[in-house]
């Protein structure tokens, strides 16, 4: 994006000079002007006005859209200043490819657009846009049905997202795309031209409906289309009443039988076209039932109580996630779903706006589009227009403002990505494109009126234009080489650079993947982690996830990877120390370490440690249940039995419906030898769905029963754990303990032979466990 911004800048440089040269040259074959003055020369010209004219004058019909759209790039930049995480909002994350810098890049372009081209080289921009379009859609029906898969990246995993990255980000983008093209089929008269169009949209609609399945784009296509046919610009009446009543009847059928599918539990006839699997999987997508478990609904209303707290300037662009966790709320309905309960978007575009950019930002965004929707309004019905219609203008026209309301009702249940922002800002430039022409047009009359004075300028005129030009053309070489040295810089230090480390990131997780988890991490700590760039946290996020992977590997390294990521996790939380996971992952890695570590002091200040990230984590997110569960691993590992109880207590008032919070506080009761009370709160956490028969879980039962001294608890703690690892030798040993303790001499002494048979070499060890147990 960055090269496309330093050429238009220089197009606009170089095409002033152009422009100069013409008047110059035009002047040097020119007679003397007899009869008139330069004063007379120059009040004519004043009454030309230029692009940048328009720009200044409210009754311009560019005039509020276009500072519409300076006020949004001014109020994101305030945003950002003002940001709880300055850097975040700057950059973004490379998963979103948001942050203010790319937003900015964004409205630049769609200006220097604007400003720059012509309305042949925008037709030439679109076909560009619509056969990229194509290609996507076409690798994406590629990915679902697996065609050319050994030549061609397969999808496994349902819904294909071509490479865009994301099937519903897929979908918002082939839906704007879809009534532009649409429009431009309408619009041209050569059958290759329309063939081309046409097939392009059916693609598009296929790909959006069938192999995206995205309900957010259905909603959208069905309003959009509603308007495109509802309100196209017929110049006969009868066609345009006939169509209202067509679509009025369509739409009805189709809510009837997404109604009808919804209702009905038998019939033969969904049963038929249900073993189409493309059918059937938008039959899946539209169910009520699905739209009712929605967790999108929960979070809004979290979102809610977020922008009440920073109405004016939000969080910061791309900071949704920390006014989204300090109002979290578990016990919200369906907001913790399979897929996690953290969200960084609000997954609608006004509460992410509001939530991140504040409500002024929000107004200043929904008038841009509002006045663009406007003035297109007002080009359909324009007078020039009414009696040819020959460059079908208000095809166009009315497009585009079908594209903008499908973008809007898909994006009040969706978001942007980079895919979205980039086709919607080339349609806010041509729209200002589009409107403009209108104006330039009625401005032609008056250049030609003073084309002649023009053309007879006085010779001191034109040796004074022609220093002054020379001056210019130095200057606007400077400000080129300039540019050209803030191109070079800007692209290595923020295209280049991390591309290249995202590119040894690829490697590690192709590593990863491979289980060579030792070549991987030192990959990263050789060639990642050292470099600094706008990657910094990204790098040290994707480091411990890694980490994560392999632990699930090999679990008996879990202690070694400790050890080696917390200087990493500890780098990530002070990049971003208003990233709630940051803190709870140091602080899981500080647990790991206290349960290890044998030196005292060392102990202590780990236990300290972890306390304080803890404390930080609740700050940030007060009532999130995982930052719960951290507190209960850290007090329980760290023998802070009090403190476990009292956050177990916390936990359940939260939310009564969190098994883990009942685990904890029966382990808290066990630990102190309260056993009524400890199977009261196991049962309660048991009938929430907490797995008790887990290895982690009985292990934990193991340590609290052992604080305890509940031996006969502890007998059947053991005959669990044995259960799970019979080749264990270590559970036989503590069950023969027990059993000693007991009084259970028989069973201890059956259960030491067994360690004699699983470890050999502690031989001397069984024997000498024997001597103690009294004589047969």
């Amino acid at each position: 994006m960055s090269v496309l911004i330093f050429t238009s800048i220089c197009q606009i440089i170089f095409q002033e000079n152009k422009e100069k040269n013409k008047d110059v040259n035009k002047w040097k074959n020119k007679k003397r002007w007899e009869g008139k003055n330069q004063e007379e020369l120059e009040n004519g010209c004043r009454k030309i006005p230029p692009i940048g004219g328009i720009l200044r004058q409210p009754k311009s019909p560019v005039f509020w859209s276009f500072w519409f759209l300076i006020g949004l790039l001014g109020i994101y930049f305030l945003a950002t200043l003002f940001s709880q995480d300055v850097l975040f909002s700057l950059w973004g994350s490379p998963y979103r490819s948001g942050g203010f810098v790319n937003f900015a890049l964004y409205i630049i372009l769609a200006i220097l657009m604007f400003f720059i081209l012509k309305k042949s080289e925008w037709q030439k921009i679109w076909i560009f846009s619509f056969i990229i379009g194509v290609l996507v859609s076409l690798i994406a029906i590629f990915q679902q049905y697996k065609i050319f898969s050994p030549f061609l990246l397969s999808y496994e995993g349902g819904r294909a997202p071509s490479t865009i990255g994301s099937p519903i980000t897929l979908a918002i983008y082939l839906l704007i795309l879809c009534f532009p093209v649409l429009s431009f089929g309408l619009k041209t008269k050569k059958v290759a031209g329309k063939l081309f169009y046409f097939i392009s949209f059916l693609l598009f609609i296929f790909t959006a409906v069938f192999i995206t399945q995205t309900r957010a784009v259905y909603l959208g296509l069905i309003i959009g289309s509603f308007y495109f046919l509802t309100f196209f610009p017929f110049k006969k009446k009868w066609l345009a009443i006939g169509l209202k009543i067509i679509t009025t009847f369509i739409l009805i059928l189709s809510v009837y039988a997404v109604y009808y599918i919804n209702i009905t539990s038998q019939s033969k006839f969904l049963d038929t076209i249900a073993k189409n699997q493309l059918i059937k999987g938008v039959m899946t997508r539209v169910s009520f039932r699905l739209l009712a478990e929605e967790p999108r609904f929960a979070v809004w209303k979290v979102a809610f109580e977020a922008i009440k707290e920073k109405p004016i300037l939000g969080y910061g662009p791309e900071n949704f996630n920390i006014g989204f966790d300090r109002f979290y709320d578990s016990s919200l309905p369906y907001i913790s779903h399979e897929w996690g309960s953290w969200y960084d978007k609000a997954h609608n575009f006004i509460l992410d706006i509001a939530t991140t950019v504040g409500i002024p930002a929000l107004m200043i965004y929904l008038a841009l589009f509002g006045a663009l929707f406007w003035r297109l309004q007002k080009l359909k019905t324009a007078d020039k227009y009414a009696d040819s219609n020959a460059d079908k203008t208000p095809i166009i026209a009315h497009g585009l403002q079908a594209s903008f309301i499908g973008y809007f009702v898909a994006n009040f249940f969706s978001f942007d990505s980079f895919s979205s922002y980039l086709i919607s800002f080339l349609l806010i430039g041509y729209s200002l494109h589009l409107i403009s022409l209108n104006v330039v047009n009625k401005e032609k009359s008056a250049k030609e009126t003073f084309n002649n004075t023009l053309n007879r300028a006085e010779s001191s005129v034109l040796n004074q234009r022609n220093y002054q030009h020379h001056l210019n053309v130095n200057k606007k070489k400077f400000i080129i080489v300039a540019l050209l040295f803030l191109f070079i810089w800007f692209n290595w230090q923020y295209n280049i650079k991390p591309f290249n480390i995202n590119t040894k990131i690829n490697i590690s997780k192709y590593l990863i993947g491979e289980k060579k988890c030792e070549s991987a991490f030192s990959r990263m700590e050789k060639n990642v982690l050292p470099k600094k760039s706008i990657l910094n946290f990204y790098s040290r996020a994707k480091y411990i996830d890694f980490m994560t992977t392999c632990e699930s590997y090999y679990p008996d390294k879990t202690a070694d990877y400790a050890k080696r990521g917390i200087g990493a996790i500890k780098e990530g939380a002070t990049i971003r120390p208003a990233f709630v996971r940051g803190w709870l992952f140091l602080s899981g890695f500080n647990t790991v370490l206290i349960d290890i570590e044998r030196d005292i002091d060392k102990k202590v200040e780990l236990i300290k440690a972890g306390e304080n990230y803890l404390k930080k984590a609740e700050l940030l997110a007060p009532k999130r249940q995982e930052v719960f569960i951290e507190w209960f691993k850290y007090a329980f590992t760290s023998d802070r039995f009090d403190l476990l109880k009292e956050k177990a207590q916390k936990c359940i008032d939260t939310n009564p419906d969190t098994g883990d919070c009942y685990w904890y506080r029966a382990l808290a009761e066990l630990t102190v030898r309260n056993l009524e009370q400890g199977e009261k709160y196991l049962t309660l956490a048991e009938m929430r769905r907490y797995d008790s028969g887990s290895f982690i879980s009985i292990s934990q039962l193991e340590k609290a029963h052992s604080i305890a001294g509940s031996y006969q608890e502890l007998v059947v703690v053991y005959q669990k754990l044995i259960a799970l690892k019979p080749e264990e030798p270590q559970y036989h040993a503590s069950l023969a303990f027990t059993y000693r303790e007991l009084g259970k001499f028989k069973e201890a002494r059956s259960e030491a032979m067994k360690v004699l048979e699983l470890q050999p070499e502690a031989k001397d060890m069984v024997q000498e466990f024997l001597k103690t147990l009294p004589l047969r």
